[in-house]
């Protein structure tokens, strides 16, 4: 049931318009202008039906775009309608471009400075001896562990030897004891 509706609605908007720029902001305002003419109804009842009709007439004027079969005059009208648009735009566009350029030039800017410093860095490779390389540090010893057994379960526990007073806790039954290494 859905593909055939596809299919009949795209054999229908052959040769046709279909969406562009002036219906979108037509089918947003018909919506905008609705929905305001639900808060003008306790103001107002003339000015509700005043609005609600400008809604509707927004709506089928986006329609009656779409389903255009001059497809040259409406893209015509278009394109001055997007002209408008982009002057109110092009000031920002500007701001952004220039912002676009001087990133650019800084970037230039860091390159050729990081070529320069290569180019003063001209190393005579042969003559250079390799750097000895440093002696590894010795591992620090493991400290010495001793066996003690848990005084609840009897599982033999490894603890560090030589820190004096501690607490252990047994990983089996989670006893804790204090223990002198």
């Amino acid at each position: 049931m859905a593909d055939s509706f596809k299919d009949r609605y795209a054999e229908h908007m052959v040769g046709r318009n279909g969406g562009d720029a002036i219906s979108r902001v037509c089918l947003i305002v018909a919506i905008v202008l609705v929905v305001l003419s639900f808060f003008c109804v306790g103001i107002n009842p003339f000015l509700y039906v005043l609005v609600l009709l400008l809604g509707i007439a927004a709506a089928v004027y986006a329609a009656l775009r779409m389903n255009s079969r001059d497809v040259a005059a409406r893209q015509a009208e278009n394109e001055a309608f997007m002209g408008v648009f982009q002057r109110f735009g092009s000031r920002e566009d500007e701001q952004a471009e220039a912002a676009r350029k001087e990133r650019r030039a800084r970037r230039e800017q860091r390159a050729r400075e990081r070529a320069e410093r290569e180019a003063q860095q001209d190393y005579d490779y042969e003559d250079q001896q390799a750097p000895e390389p440093e002696p590894e540090p010795e591992p620090a010893a493991a400290p010495e562990k001793v066996t003690v057994t848990c005084d609840n379960c009897g599982q033999h526990l490894r603890v560090p030897a030589g820190k004096g007073n501690i607490k252990v806790r047994c990983p089996k039954c989670q006893n804790v004891f204090q223990l002198f290494t």
